[in-house]
């Protein structure tokens, strides 16, 4: 056993800490590089296998952490005997590693040792930033060297593809297991990201060895969704994608692109990898006294350290990893039914006293899918068109309509249906799957006949929806697309009892003179009559009565679609090429850099709107074109002369 040197091992935790797992120093090397040291309480020798604390420790799985107070894994009185102290000498097991300055890690030594008492330092999140602040502070000089390291280190598991996210201003942290989860109580995103970068170079460093050893220890093992998209988004691209998110809504979006990517993660004796982090080994290693499955690999590496048969066979660590598994499952499960019945609480509370203005989508959608089970509350009535006035009702909630049974549910919904359809037609699609999804169905796209009369530069198309024993009535319009979005509205029609369906065997009506009518030019000049310039459209042809509708009537509409559209740029360029006719968005991807380094290059063309952006991923950059070309098409709109041909460009 050995004693560590100066300086102060530091163990960093919130103020109201009392299990201390963990402990680290950090030195800088002559070569631009650290060498680092990771003591880890040692709680094996405490807690014998098959011991009493050791069953009851199996079946807690974890310290829980509640707001009626903490039910420590191993019981208070065995957790203050084993919890790192300041002024007591505890038994430690070290993970030594060297770190080179462009961030590869290597492992020096996992000991047995000792931490005597002084030779450690206990500092809380916001010590740690004060230390990183006042370059006199006596810790400054060795948390400076640890800030340095995990930039080093983060860096590298960015470039890697792995899902890093420390957001200082929103104070969300990126979890292990690929979820975003907010920062605990008492912690700030400096003194956290060195804990966590640190914790996961000393797992890493422990599961490579354990490997190399042949020693079994359980596995943190974290794999893709197998029923995931082929093109589901890089967790590193969804990581970037959240600085473009504002709302909680689209927040709860990138979490569902998330969930979608992965699987939960999973103890297991074999090695399979761990795809959040992006690494092909991963353990868990260093905080046995609030985890059973770090205590069960401590006690296999003591075991293999001490030259003695490791307490556990691969087979009974895989029992014990399904074991784990099952524990935390029925404990997901109960915590999720609580959670539901103190949300129909909260839910009912909110539509008695007409308290949901400050609701985000998805909270809203809790209180609408209460609202009509029976006849619709004033209050949610109230709600709704105020929504639907300022641009805040989506598909989901005209869904949720659908499924109301109360004969008073129809005459709000189509009026709301109406007022959507003017100013959102594009929603109809989206409306109709989400309405397939609550009814539990299986999700059946329409089917379309299309009529195609009129020379090829002022085409008329006539268009009408099936869907299973449904059939519309067709639709004309100069715009494919309109007609098939207007041919889905009238499908929901059918489907709320406000129509009946029509005769799947009536022919496409005779083209009607007025309708097609030569559409508006888009004129391309220099300036416009009050000066600004006016943007240069590429090749190609779009509709130009199409574009104004889309970019609204007035400067309150104009203003509201505006800030839909930047919600979600890319989809609403995408949305808008078809809308004009302009065919599909055209995305032009360039790639300059070295692998660990790229820089992506994208220009997006949707008919005059179009844009360049940089980005160190493919998704970044596509955002940021696709903000520009929407601030710009805004700003300075094409200008519209009447009697021309329909046309855009060369």
């Amino acid at each position: 056993m050995s004693t560590p040197e100066s300086p102060y091992a530091l163990m960093i935790d919130a103020t109201t800490t009392r299990d201390r797992d963990d402990a680290i120093t950090v030195t800088p090397t002559p070569s631009g590089g650290w060498e680092v040291a990771v003591f880890v309480a040692n709680v094996a020798d405490l807690v014998p296998a098959g011991s009493p604390a050791d069953r009851a420790a199996a079946t807690r799985v974890e310290t829980r952490y509640r707001a009626k107070g903490t039910t420590p894994m191993l019981g208070a009185q065995l957790e203050q005997a084993a919890t790192l102290s300041a002024t007591r000498e505890r038994d430690v097991v070290a993970v030594r590693l060297a770190v080179s300055a462009d961030g590869d890690i290597t492992l020096t030594g996992i000991s047995r040792e000792v931490l005597v008492a002084g030779s450690c330092v206990a500092l809380s999140h916001s010590d740690v930033t004060a230390a990183l602040a006042d370059s006199g502070h006596v810790h400054h000089a060795q948390l400076s060297s640890a800030s340095a390291l995990v930039r080093v280190l983060t860096g590298r598991r960015r470039a890697a593809g792995a899902f890093v996210v420390y957001d200082v201003t929103r104070g969300l942290v990126s979890g292990e297991d690929g979820r975003l989860v907010s920062l605990p109580e008492g912690h700030n995103a400096a003194a956290y990201v060195i804990v966590q970068e640190l914790m996961i170079a000393a797992n890493t460093a422990v599961a490579r060895y354990a490997i190399d050893a042949e020693l079994p220890i359980l596995f943190r093992n974290h794999l893709r969704n197998p029923v995931a998209p082929a093109d589901v988004d890089r967790l590193a691209d969804l990581a970037a994608a959240l600085s473009t998110v504002t709302t909680t809504a689209e927040l709860a979006a990138l979490q569902g692109q998330l969930n979608t990517a992965i699987s939960k993660a999973a103890y297991g004796a074999v090695v399979r990898g761990h795809i959040g982090l992006q690494l092909p080994a991963y353990t868990h290693a260093t905080s046995p006294l609030r985890r059973y499955a770090d205590l069960v690999t401590q006690r296999q590496l003591l075991a293999h350290l001490d030259g003695t048969e490791p307490p556990y066979t691969a087979e009974q660590l895989a029992t014990i990893g399904d074991a784990l598994a099952a524990i935390t499952a029925e404990r997901d499960a109960d915590s999720e039914t609580a959670q539901k019945a103190r949300t129909r609480r909260a839910n009912e509370a909110a539509i008695a006293a007409g308290t949901m203005s400050h609701m985000n989508d998805r909270e809203f959608l809790r209180v609408l899918r209460l609202g009509t089970q029976a006849a619709p509350p004033a209050s949610i009535a109230t709600e709704l068109t105020d929504r639907a006035t300022t641009g805040r009702l989506h598909s989901g909630h005209i869904a949720v309509l659908y499924t109301a049974d109360h004969p008073d549910w129809k005459t709000l919904r189509a009026t709301l249906t109406a007022q959507l359809r003017a100013e959102h037609a594009y929603l109809s699609v989206s409306v109709l799957s989400a309405w397939q999804q609550i009814d539990g169905g299986q999700l059946i796209a329409p089917t379309f006949d299309t009529d195609i009369t009129g020379p090829p530069h002022q085409r008329s198309f006539a268009t009408r929806a099936h869907l299973e024993d449904m059939t519309t009535r067709w639709h004309i319009g100069p715009v494919k697309k309109a007609t098939e979005q207007a041919a889905v509205w009238e499908l929901l029609d059918i489907l709320g009892g406000h129509l009946p369906s029509a005769d799947p065997m009536a022919p496409p009506p005779e083209p009607d003179p007025v309708a097609t009518a030569p559409a508006p030019v888009i004129e391309m000049v220099g300036e416009s009559t009050v000066g600004a310039p006016i943007a240069t459209a590429p090749s190609g042809t779009w509709d130009a009565v199409a574009l104004a509708a889309a970019l609204g009537a007035d400067e309150t509409q104009r203003a509201r679609r505006r800030a839909k559209a930047l919600s979600n740029p890319v989809g609403w360029l995408t949305t808008l090429a078809t809308t004009i006719s302009a065919g599909e968005l055209h995305v032009d991807t360039h790639v300059d850099g070295p692998p660990h380094q790229r820089i992506f290059t994208v220009t997006l063309t949707a008919g005059p709107a179009t844009a360049t952006a940089t980005g160190a991923t493919i998704k970044t950059a596509k955002t940021a074109a696709a903000h520009t070309a929407i601030t710009n098409l805004f700003d300075n709109p094409p200008l519209m002369s009447g009697n021309h041909t329909h046309v855009g460009g060369a």
